[in-house]
């Protein structure tokens, strides 16, 4: 039987080059077409590297947030760069015990070791040098970790020349260095830029080698993945340590500026309580539970829903509305507000109450509210009208009307308008509006000071859109709309009253569509002279309404 029939077919032919040959030449093209259209990109990357070759050696100019993330960043590399010396003492002691062991034994049996003499003094010094620099670890700083790295390269170099190992055994060496050497130390210069100018010398003496002595090509592959490898771990690990600097800084300032609203609200608000992402308190409050009458032995307000203390169903999903309307915010944003609700006490008091609100998100992207809560019964808000303005309770309801009530609240033709007195309205207990929705201005009213006025000083936004969303659907087909609990301010003092009534929209003589708002008048409003503002001296003059 023929010994060699078993053994693979070595010999090549021309359709191994056409095959090969086919696909180079379109990788080549592919990459010449990719380069010519995106020269632009290239030249700005080429030049780019240039640069930053440039400013590697050199201390750079930067902004406030980048320096200090550079120096973290630094100081965690000097961390490295002493915990590198430990691990070169730690991998050395063990080689030179048995180097020892060897000296020994061929000592008594006259037979040299079969190491190189000059590759051993030089493990030698080398954990001597590790061994004092770990005695005194006051020799290693953040400004000369470069020439530490630069002289720790000069010493693998000097492993890979003739002096310390022959041709054959040097891809062995090679790795040797890059798994304990290397590799790990990496972290200790402070820009891959560095670590990849240093990486050339050893491939440069496993080059020089090649073209001077036979060298097995196994080495200078070993050498070239080497470099690859170092110069990879140099760039991941500065964009690793990069990114973890910024996160904990990032998460420092959060802190910081959790300890400083929480601070705050501590000193301007009756009760502070935080609220985990299901709105629920995360712990009990003294303060709280003062605040509304359950002191009781055993009672806890941990766990407990925060809209189970608002005063009825409708103001808190409002409030719960307003307290999520932060969700879709960043995590590493904190955001806050002010607003307006009613809470309820033990014995089923309400109470008006101011809320502030700070949501942010923990390290763990859990959503936590911090809110602190300000009893006003009988004080001023502190945020002031804007916040009453922006952020009060939204009416309850809005529905459409039947066509029975809209005709007995009613609008009469235009061709046979009659004029509504304001002492007849006052007597009906009503407060009429009418509303130019496209001017955005009261042009008749059953009280004189509502006239002229823009429907904002009146009604709050949340009023205002309910306003224009009426409105619009009042295009779209609906004759009438009913609403209920919507705030109207009729003074200068920022107090609120909450009406109930209807929406209809009617056509004057000239074609033209206006916004009528009737409603039962407030008992503020009841209670003051005909045509006269709450707050303000009786008027005699009285308005006709035509509509």
């Amino acid at each position: 039987m023929d010994s060699g029939a078993g053994s693979p077919d070595a010999r090549l032919d021309a359709s191994f080059l056409v095959v090969t040959g086919v696909f180079q030449i379109v990788f080549v093209c592919r990459l010449v077409y990719s380069g010519v259209r995106h020269r632009g990109y290239l030249f700005s990357v080429v030049r780019g590297f240039l640069k930053t070759v440039g400013r590697s050696f050199q201390r750079p100019k930067l902004a406030d947030d980048e320096r200090l993330v550079m120096d973290q960043v630094s100081q965690v590399r000097l961390q490295i760069a002493r915990w590198y010396v430990k691990c070169c003492c730690f991998m050395l002691t063990l080689p030179l015990c048995f180097v020892q062991l060897n000296v020994l034994i061929g000592r008594q049996s006259d037979k040299p070791t079969r190491l190189p003499a000059s590759l051993m003094w030089s493990w030698a010094g080398i954990f001597c040098t590790c061994t004092a620099v770990d005695m005194f670890p006051a020799v290693l700083s953040v400004r000369y970790l470069n020439i530490y790295y630069i002289l720790a390269t000069l010493v693998w170099a000097a492993h890979l020349s003739p002096w310390h190992v022959p041709p054959e055994r040097s891809a062995e060496i090679s790795l040797f260095l890059l798994g304990l050497g290397r590799l790990p130390a990496v972290g200790v210069a402070t820009s891959p830029v560095v670590v990849a100018a240093c990486s050339l010398l050893p491939l440069l003496v496993v080059l020089v080698r090649a073209g001077t002595e036979t060298m097995p090509p196994v080495s200078i592959f070993a050498e070239v993945c080497g470099f690859v490898a170092t110069v990879s771990a140099s760039v991941s690990l500065q964009l690793l340590l990069s990114y973890r600097i910024e996160r904990s800084l990032q998460y420092t300032k959060m802190e910081t500026d959790f300890n400083a609203a929480s601070s705050l609200l501590h000193l301007t608000c009756d009760a502070v309580v935080e609220l985990d992402a299901d709105l629920r308190m995360t712990e009990h409050k003294a303060s709280l539970s003062a605040m509304l009458l359950r002191c009781r032995p055993g009672d806890t307000l941990a766990g407990m829903d925060f809209t189970d203390l608002l005063a009825g169903a409708a103001e808190a999903g409002r409030v719960v509305e307003l307290l999520r309307r932060f969700e879709d915010r960043p995590a590493e944003s904190v955001n806050a507000q002010a607003f307006l609700t009613h809470l309820v006490d033990s014995d089923s008091n309400r109470f008006r109450t101011e809320v502030f609100q700070v949501m942010y998100h923990t390290p763990q992207g859990v959503a936590r509210h911090l809110i602190g809560l300000r009893d006003i019964t009988d004080q001023d808000s502190l945020a002031g009208s804007k916040v009453v303005e922006s952020l009060t309770i939204a009416p309850r309801s809005i529905t459409p009307m039947s066509a029975g009530v809209c005709s007995s609240l009613g609008s009469k033709p235009a061709s046979h308008a009659v004029p509504l007195q304001t002492g007849a309205v006052a007597e009906d207990r009503f407060l009429s509006l009418l509303i130019d929705m496209d001017l955005q201005i009261v042009k008749a009213s059953s009280q004189l000071f509502c006239l002229g006025k823009h429907p904002s000083t009146l009604f709050s936004a949340a009023g205002v859109e309910l306003l224009e969303r009426s409105w619009r659907e009042m295009d779209t087909g609906s004759s009438a709309l009913s609403f209920s609990a919507l705030e109207i301010r009729l003074d200068t003092t920022d107090a609120c009253d909450l009406i109930s009534g209807s929406l209809q929209a009617i056509q004057s003589t000239s074609g033209s569509r206006n916004l009528l708002l009737v409603c039962i008048a407030p008992l503020s409003l009841r209670m003051t002279p005909q045509g006269s503002s709450p707050n303000c001296e009786a008027e005699t003059d009285e308005v006709s309404l035509y509509f």
